[in-house]
């Protein structure tokens, strides 16, 4: 739990690249994205007005307490934010970070995209680092958002990051 909250207040680099991937988060019932996603598109409008990418792909499909895929609440908010509709791909199908991450591999693969910016909770850009390397993206940079705010919120995510980890590492052993 330590480790995790230590990760997420490390500064990073980000370098400009071709691509932007932001990883999914949950969308309230009424349709409105909840904070840690409201938090990840507000990092990836910033990134891409700074001009680190021309290009965002946005993953997350519907949950069963979900109105739509968070992919497509994610583009709609980025359209919204004035990002040209031809610079959001969208991934609908994955459920979990590591489907995140594969499948936006897959639109990088299919666009000649060859580094990306990772965009997550602060919490979470070390172990969607690792992940990223898993799915083959080999040039990746972590651009955190901010954590949602209530006290308890934070603590109950780092501690569930923190057991994502601990399965990911026995995931990797066996």
């Amino acid at each position: 739990m330590g480790c995790v909250y230590a990760r997420s207040r490390m500064q990073r680099e980000v370098q400009e690249s071709d691509c932007m991937i932001v990883l999914g988060a949950r969308v309230w019932k009424d349709g409105k994205p909840s904070d840690a996603l409201t938090y990840r598109l507000d990092s990836a409008i910033e990134a891409y007005e700074k001009g680190l990418s021309k290009y965002i792909i946005v993953c997350g499909a519907q949950g069963s307490n979900e109105p739509a895929t968070e992919a497509s609440v994610m583009k709609n908010v980025l359209l919204d934010a004035g990002i040209p509709e031809k610079a959001v791909f969208t991934e609908e199908n994955s459920f979990n970070t590591e489907q995140n991450l594969e499948n936006a591999k897959v639109i990088m693969d299919e666009n000649g995209f060859k580094s990306a910016i990772i965009i997550t909770s602060d919490y979470h850009v070390e172990r969607a680092l690792w992940l990223a390397k898993d799915a083959g993206i080999e040039t990746a940079w972590g651009l955190h958002a901010a954590s949602p705010r209530p006290f308890f919120t934070i603590w109950r995510l780092r501690t569930r990051e923190a057991a994502s980890w601990v399965v990911y590492c026995l995931r990797k052993l066996f």
